[in-house]
């Protein structure tokens, strides 16, 4: 018989993999543990966790999984790609989003489908402002989903109450509190946003450098549809938010908010702009508003 790992000639370890195979096919997306194994298998015993191991290094053999560095840490190997002909005439390139944005910016910069947007602010910069301003005026039938880990449904209410915007007009924005793994609720061909993403850990020791990847996972839930929002922290003085440079990777426009010097006002910047690269460097002084952004000067090149 063959020594190939993808033909297994022990028939106790045969077993074990095709229960690896269907925990792998039903229940991992990305990584997954050996003791998430163990216990979708329900093994208990010495012999039988020896037979998990020998099953998930030949599954590692097989070219099924890959080792991740860490102990006991794995990920799914996923080898699927839709290849296309770089000269191939494309005749269904998706139309840009027609998105109106705050301070005008929907003038300079088109966002196309599968676009993520990244506010990076500091706080009380009007992060959440700009985002309920995109919320109250899209309403062109794309579904909207706001994410809040900070901002309450009556707080928004709140808001709007404070200038004198009818609840009605924000019947079309579904609204609901979240914390954590926004990438399994964000909703491809919808505008969704998220308010704000914190970094992952507990207490005193929030891990920033997650803040990256985290943001990774959701623009690849979008699949190339639909548009993200996103709002992260920034602390002063910083050019990018928490979780640092790598967090304008996966924007295709990303902005900071700062405070303007002895001023209540303050500054938004744009650091980068993927479809307008000539647009980096640009800014604009402006207001936060409960429901808004008010601009205090034009477009000010850098």
């Amino acid at each position: 018989m063959t020594d190939d790992p993808r033909y297994e000639k022990d028939p106790a370890i045969r077993s074990v993999r095709a229960k690896i195979g269907g925990f792998l096919d039903d229940h991992v997306e990305g990584q997954f543990r050996l003791t998430q194994v163990y216990e979708a298998l329900d093994v208990k015993s010495s012999a039988d966790k020896a037979a998990v191991r020998k099953g998930i290094s030949r599954e590692r053999q097989a070219g099924n999984i890959a080792s991740t560095g860490t102990y006991g840490v794995w990920r799914k190997v996923d080898d699927e790609v839709e290849w296309h002909g770089m000269g191939d005439e494309v005749s269904d390139l998706p139309p840009p989003l027609n998105i109106m944005l705050p301070l005008g910016l929907e003038s300079m910069v088109k966002l196309y489908p599968g676009d993520l947007v990244c506010f990076a602010g500091l706080t009380s910069s009007g992060k959440s402002s700009a985002s309920l301003e995109i919320a109250l005026k899209n309403n062109s039938g794309l579904a909207l989903n706001y994410l809040s880990s900070e901002l309450t449904l009556a707080a928004i209410q709140q808001r709007a109450e404070l200038v004198d915007i009818m609840l009605s007009s924000l019947k079309h924005v579904r609204f609901a509190m979240r914390y954590d793994h926004f990438e399994d609720v964000i909703e491809p061909g919808a505008i969704n946003f998220v308010d704000y993403l914190q970094p992952s850990g507990d207490g005193d020791e929030p891990k920033y450098y997650s803040i990256p990847h985290m943001i990774m996972k959701i623009h690849k839930k979008l699949n190339g549809s639909g548009l993200v929002i996103l709002n992260i922290q920034k602390d002063p003085g910083k050019e990018s938010g928490e979780g640092g440079f790598k967090t304008m990777h996966k924007a295709n426009l990303y902005i900071t908010m700062d405070k303007a010097e002895n001023s209540s006002k303050f500054w938004m910047n744009i650091k980068k702009c993927k479809v307008r690269p000539s647009l980096e460097g640009y800014r604009m002084q402006y207001k936060p508003e409960p429901f808004g952004l008010k601009s205090c000067s034009d477009w000010i090149p850098l």
